[in-house]
């Protein structure tokens, strides 16, 4: 899967899905690929990701806006995409100041504060597919910075 805006009067966010697995590229057609994932335009600078778990199930976020916005997300379970969740109720910098990766079917999120630029955590339990609460993890960044988190082989997580 990937996810990406598709620019048209405005931008909006979209997810792809692939049916081969041979290197080449045939959109999956079996359940209407590509598919829009919001009937909000991202605006201008837009951003989507898709964070794969496991059993072919992933997660896609995206913003909605052009400028602060909260981060909205749905799932795929393998065969249908789900409804919309909000993935944070805090501001986000900009569209694009935002990453996430998968620990198991666990989806870990970071993004820079609009309001204060505090970088901030949460985490969405797939079991009750619930978004924690955000976490300020580093207080008063730059305005300009654009998190990043990585997991290791280990299960290590790194926030930078």
């Amino acid at each position: 899967m990937i996810a990406y805006g598709k620019m048209t009067t405005s931008q909006w966010p979209y997810v792809t899905k692939c049916s081969t697995t041979d290197g080449t590229w045939t959109t999956d057609t079996t359940v209407a690929f590509p598919i829009q994932l919001s009937s909000t335009s991202t605006g201008a600078n837009g951003h989507a990701l898709v964070v794969a778990q496991s059993a072919a199930k992933a997660v896609m976020i995206y913003s909605q806006a052009n400028a602060t916005q909260t981060l909205k997300a749905k799932t795929w379970n393998g065969s249908a995409i789900g409804s919309e969740e909000t993935a944070t109720t805090t501001l986000t910098k900009a569209s694009y100041y935002f990453r996430a990766v998968a620990i198991g079917d666990a989806i870990l999120l970071i993004m820079l504060e609009s309001v204060t630029p505090n970088i901030v955590y949460t985490k969405r339990t797939a079991a009750t597919a619930v978004w924690a609460a955000e976490t300020t993890i580093k207080a008063t960044a730059s305005a300009t910075s654009g998190p990043v988190i990585n997991v290791d082989g280990k299960q290590n997580l790194w926030i930078y």
